[in-house]
């Protein structure tokens, strides 16, 4: 019979179970829907498999242009053809381009006397430029610094980018983009996408270089995590001492991650699910006026969650980003009783009774509240390893009783986790 009842509770905390897991997927693949952006194939200059110059007379040649890793600026370029190096300055070609997608142009700039290599991130009507630190636009001949000074704009004063973009990108379009650019700040991910949006309205002959960042990105993450687990009384009366000794708990998490958020870049979330299982240990003594009640009882436990964290960037460089998070999350526990015994003495009789049989209830389910502190390393394809610290709380998930007498404790876990995001 009592078989017969672990075997019906069972089966519903499984079904339980399946349906949050079912609501949570339907949760992530509508991310994941919502996450595509649409392709600007009329206009997306296509991804060269090889690196390339185009001479002044319009001649192009594929080949190699010999740079560091990740190098974007350029006083003149090395282009290796057929195994021989020609060096090239601005006043030697026309533009040469890199099998990433970058492409750069020879051009004229009001700060500097002479030609530069002048990475072009949108060519139409008004070009869209990045010269080491500073970011240029207008048409070929006169292209304007946008800087971040603050000039009279006839209600007060505005940074004078933001003039300089408005009168670039009069017109029809301007009422389209006139919230960007009032929004926009002087780096490239805000000024490319300030630029796709104008395009997007005004269409006509024009050509994006490069890939333009998506309001976020949702990445698949896994973390195995390593947890020591103790307790914090919450109701105890009486004349009670209760120790919990845990097997190291181990965890498996797997889930999605939304991150590199447009307009909150410092904010990201992770959702998923978690499974995790260790053995507990009960030493239990509650003392009375006339009675003292001893027991020991060891368990099996296992612990099925579906967590949720919002992080936030406290320090971000370009290959190490550290964050702090809070969240909650819902599990559901299993949990099995493998040998437990009291011993009831009453002091006045000397009288032991001896009782087997589980004296400490855990939670069949609830929810959690949970943090962690960390920092995470950006790896090549835009992977990426976590390093972090948690915590988290299970509010009243032990009731452990001697004889007569009741104690609730909290559940408290603290581990390390090391994750990776694919």
């Amino acid at each position: 019979m009592v078989h017969r009842h672990v075997l019906i509770l069972f089966t519903l905390i499984c079904d339980h179970m399946m349906v949050l897991i079912s609501r949570l997927f339907q949760v992530f693949f509508l991310l994941i829907f919502l996450s595509g952006y649409q392709a600007f194939a009329q206009s997306s200059a296509s991804v060269q498999v090889e690196d390339y110059v185009i001479l002044k007379n319009g001649r192009r040649f594929d080949g190699t242009v010999m740079r560091k890793l990740g190098q974007l600026d350029f006083e003149q370029i090395e282009f290796l053809r057929r195994g021989e190096t020609e060096i090239y300055t601005p006043e030697d070609i026309q533009a040469f381009g890199l099998g990433t997608g970058e492409y750069f142009r020879s051009m004229d700039l009001p700060s500097t006397p002479v030609k530069r290599f002048v990475q072009v991130f949108y060519a139409g009507e008004v070009i869209l430029g990045k010269d080491h630190e500073n970011f240029y636009a207008g048409s070929e001949g006169d292209m304007k610094l946008l800087t971040g000074k603050s000039e009279p704009d006839g209600k007060g004063t505005e940074k004078s980018y933001k003039l300089t973009l408005s009168k670039l990108l009069a017109g029809d379009c301007l009422r389209r983009v006139s919230g960007q650019i009032r929004s926009s700040k002087l780096n490239e991910d805000d000024l490319v996408w300030l630029f796709r949006k104008y395009y997007d309205c005004k269409g006509g002959d024009f050509t994006f270089y490069g890939k333009a960042r998506p309001p976020y990105l949702l990445s698949p993450i896994v973390r195995v995590g390593v947890f020591e687990s103790g307790i914090k009384s919450h109701i105890k009366n009486g004349d009670r001492k209760d120790v919990l000794n845990s097997s190291p708990l181990i965890q498996g998490y797997a889930g999605l991650s939304i991150h590199s958020l447009r307009r909150y870049p410092r904010f990201s979330a992770d959702a998923g699910l978690s499974f995790e299982s260790s053995q507990l240990t009960w030493e239990s003594q509650y003392v009375g006026s006339s009675i003292k009640v001893t027991g020991t009882e060891e368990m099996s436990h296992s612990f099925i969650s579906l967590p949720f964290l919002i992080n936030y960037s406290l320090f971000k460089t370009r290959k190490k980003d550290f964050f702090v998070g809070l969240g909650a999350g819902y599990g559901i526990s299993l949990s099995n009783s493998d040998f437990a015994i009291q011993e009831e003495l009453v002091t006045y009789s000397d009288r032991i009774l001896l009782e087997e049989g589980s004296f400490t209830t855990i939670r069949s389910g609830g929810f959690f509240y949970q943090a962690q502190a960390g920092f995470l390393v950006n790896l090549p394809s835009e992977r990426a390893l976590t390093f972090s610290v948690l915590f988290r709380q299970l509010g009243d998930y032990y009731v452990v009783k001697a004889g007569t007498n009741t104690a609730n404790y909290h559940k408290l876990d603290f581990g390390f986790g090391v994750g990776f995001r694919f």
